[in-house]
């Protein structure tokens, strides 16, 4: 597959199986918003709760798609998600978002994760930029202020993980009930420093601008392990390493992730300081993450603690694996990430994607038939973020590698 035929193939995707299933059969007509699940067998769930992940992803994914595409539905349903997010997430009396309601929109579960905190601020910043709408940029800043009020630690660095609806700390801060109960994870900074990346770009302040740099220099300087090129996963408050996991998936999207916040801080210090990193993250995933020649298999799911391999391919972790890929031959010109790309693009496209009924198969192995034994298509975890944004990154990556070819021609 060459590149024109890659962007022929990930348009086709985005627009017509991505996109659709969610504008058209996750819309809740009756309750607001959007429903919160979807069977694998394509039955909505009408009672199901309705997660504060899923809602501020679909308002980011239908925002960012609409600044591509620029169709009606999209920012009917941006629109939509937005208003969601005012009206059944947002806190009236203490601010941030709630992390769960039930099916009419009442709140059910009140903590405030600053993983889900940060996707508000992401997505409310990417409608700001398709819409121009100031409470949604003033939303974003009240989170963010409440982040660095209450969540950002002062004395050792960094980000807690959770907090109560008050902001007060909590004993069980856990994000999942798989994730480890830790003061401190690489995945609420890296997801923190994807959402303070786009608030710098709408904002352009110094309190914005300090705290961004902060989060690029904690990722770096306390998360990143230089010596195996991956990212610890757990931490005491005082940043003792607290997991031996390897997480393929989120390396490389943290590769990508880190490069797009030196160039929106734009402190060319730091990104002489980090760019060798930057690449060399993506090569390590390129040399020892991936099944099958550069890919042809995907991208394995991560190495546990007693150094067994999780061969499972998780949708979200090929689409980081793409876009990272794809990044890192900018970076380099290195044909081999490109191959990477077009593999796993080639192994999504057969394993993954759902061509008769939309969307993809969340976990897939190389036999096309144990992707479909999946309990779910949407759930509170289950969103569109990751595949439209590998898709609307990787198009506008290859459009980026044409011209500049063209250019040199």
């Amino acid at each position: 597959m060459n590149n024109e035929e890659l962007k022929k193939t990930i348009d086709n995707i985005l627009k017509n199986n991505i996109l659709p299933f969610w504008s058209r059969k996750m819309v809740d007509h009756t309750d607001g918003g959007y429903y919160g699940r979807i069977d694998k067998d394509g039955r909505v769930e009408k009672n199901a709760p309705k997660g504060v992940i899923l809602n501020t992803r679909l308002l980011w994914s239908f925002s960012r798609a609409w600044s591509r595409l620029n169709t009606p539905e999209l920012r009917e349903c941006a629109d939509r998600s937005f208003a969601c997010i005012k009206e059944q997430f947002t806190d009236p009396d203490y601010g941030g978002l709630y992390w769960e309601t039930d099916h009419k929109g009442n709140p059910s579960n009140l903590r405030k994760q600053c993983y889900a905190q940060a996707f508000g601020i992401y997505a409310l910043c990417e409608y700001y930029m398709i819409s121009k709408e100031e409470q949604a940029k003033e939303e974003a800043l009240k989170i963010f202020r409440l982040l660095e009020k209450y969540a950002r630690d002062n004395e050792y660095g960094g980000y807690l993980e959770a907090l109560s609806r008050e902001w007060q700390q909590m004993e069980d801060v856990r994000l999942s009930p798989v994730d480890q109960n830790d003061k401190k994870s690489n995945n609420t900074h890296l997801h923190i420093m994807e959402a303070y990346t786009s608030l710098h770009r709408i904002c352009r302040t110094e309190e914005t601008e300090e705290a961004l740099e902060h989060v690029i220099t904690v990722m770096m300087e306390k998360i990143y392990n230089p010596k195996i090129r991956s990212f610890t996963l757990f931490f005491t408050e005082d940043w003792e390493k607290r997991s031996e996991t390897m997480s393929f998936g989120h390396d490389i999207e943290a590769s990508w992730l880190i490069w797009e916040a030196l160039k929106v801080l734009d402190h060319s210090d730091l990104t002489e300081k980090y760019r060798e990193d930057v690449v060399l993250i993506a090569r390590n995933a390129l040399d020892n993450y991936l099944e099958g020649e550069l890919g042809t298999l995907g991208m394995r799911n991560e190495k546990k603690a007693d150094g067994s391999v999780d061969r499972d391919k998780i949708w979200w972790v090929q689409n980081e694996g793409a876009i990272g890929f794809l990044n890192a031959y900018e970076l380099t010109g290195d044909e081999d990430y490109m191959t990477a790309a077009r593999n796993i693009w080639t192994f999504c496209d057969t394993y993954h994607v759902d061509h008769i009924n939309g969307e993809w198969w969340g976990f897939a192995k190389d036999d096309g038939i144990s992707a479909k034994t999946n309990p779910y298509k949407a759930d509170e975890w289950k969103c569109p973020y990751h595949n439209s944004r590998a898709c609307i990154e990787s198009l506008e990556r290859l459009e980026r590698i044409e011209q500049a070819r063209q250019g040199l021609q």
